[in-house]
């Protein structure tokens, strides 16, 4: 049948779209000489880019004016400028959102009394929000079941990655924090997690760096609920706080390395190994890429009863941005270039309710 249809479109110019493609075995060799294929898939298909020269063309979320544009072609300006406020806000949580913002505008005209702060905040209940997004009367919409096919196709290791990476509380995470949370190595951690970008479950928009799509993170967290033990849980969660307290304390010695004024600071044992620093540059780095992840790993682990944890990682972090305000008044900086280095004070509320466990002074 497929050397028949290639065949009959031999020399002839057509267009011819072939959708939902799970992998590029399914469309190789390509029909037609003549004529343009339009590929879609749930898979990056690398490989037709590679052997066949195709072109990927990426769907890119709706930025802030779309999302906003295709608000007011559904429910109307008058109801938008009622409430400005509330309607601006819709955009921002939804940047990238194209499931969430093909439901909103109809939830919004199905519901003409109901105000759009209230839906706002319906779709920013992170466990209800798939529930939210899905219309009872058409199963089309069901997006666990669009995600299921993806997931299911996994691996086992790369299905048991996926849900794990939905324990990190913070909005993107590094590869050596990814491989410390799923227990692997750097090597095995960044074959998965690319596996896992191919199939567009997982987003990558720098390298070493990953984030999840934030329906997809719903998705994850309702998997690891279901099918991964509270043990295994617990486990990857404190790999992850180990790593973090490791590697924000091999980067605090780079950024005040004098004995006589800082105090050493001792990690308990445990058999994460922390990321190294060759200078106080890339360890300064670190901080700044990482700071709003330490608050959120800080805060998450004080929420959840990782008191030793909150406590462990808050203080060298604030006793590294105290190093370097300090640093920088000395040489008349102001504060003003790297006034936002970390926020001392979430740092400090969070970690001061865990129980002290005082390091080492020398």
């Amino acid at each position: 049948m497929s050397a028949l249809l290639r065949d009959r479109l031999a020399d002839k110019r057509m267009l011819i779209v072939l959708d939902n493609v799970a992998d590029a075995g399914q469309v190789r060799p390509l029909p037609g000489d003549g004529g343009l294929v339009l590929v879609t898939s749930r898979s990056q298909l690398r490989g037709l880019v590679a052997r066949e020269g195709a072109r990927r063309i990426d769907r890119g979320g709706f930025d802030t004016t779309d999302a906003a544009a295709l608000l007011v072609s559904s429910v109307g300006s008058d109801r938008v400028e009622a409430e400005p406020g509330h309607s601006s806000n819709s955009p921002s949580c939804a940047v990238g959102s194209r499931w969430r913002w093909r439901w909103q505008p109809s939830g919004a005209s199905r519901f003409p009394d109901t105000s759009l702060a209230e839906l706002v905040r319906e779709l920013r209940n992170h466990r209800d929000r798939l529930d939210a997004l899905t219309d009872p009367q058409d199963g089309s919409t069901d997006l666990r079941a669009a995600f299921s096919w993806s997931y299911r196709a996994l691996r086992p290791d790369d299905a048991r990655v996926f849900r794990s990476l939905s324990l990190h509380p913070g909005a993107d995470l590094s590869l050596p924090a990814a491989a410390a949370l799923i227990g692997a190595s750097i090597g095995a951690a960044r074959a998965s997690l690319d596996r896992l970008v191919a199939v567009h479950l997982l987003g990558q928009q720098r390298p070493a760096r990953y984030q999840f799509h934030d329906l997809l993170r719903v998705y994850a967290a309702e998997r690891a609920r279901e099918e991964s033990g509270e043990t295994e849980q617990a486990s990857a969660l404190c790999r992850l706080f180990d790593w973090y307290l490791h590697t924000a304390i091999a980067a605090r010695r780079f950024v005040r390395p004098d004995p006589r004024l800082r105090p050493v600071l001792e990690a308990p044992e445990s058999t994460v190994t922390g990321q190294d620093f060759p200078d106080h540059d890339e360890a300064l780095g670190w901080f700044e890429s990482e700071r709003a992840n330490l608050v959120a790993v800080i805060e998450y682990a004080t929420e959840h009863g990782y008191l030793e944890h909150s406590w462990l990682v808050a203080r060298p972090a604030v006793y590294t941005m105290v190093a370097v305000r300090t640093q920088e008044r000395q040489a008349g900086s102001g504060c003003s270039r790297r006034r936002s280095v970390f926020p001392a004070r979430r740092v400090v509320r969070a970690g001061k309710t865990a129980p002290i466990r005082m390091p080492s002074w020398r």
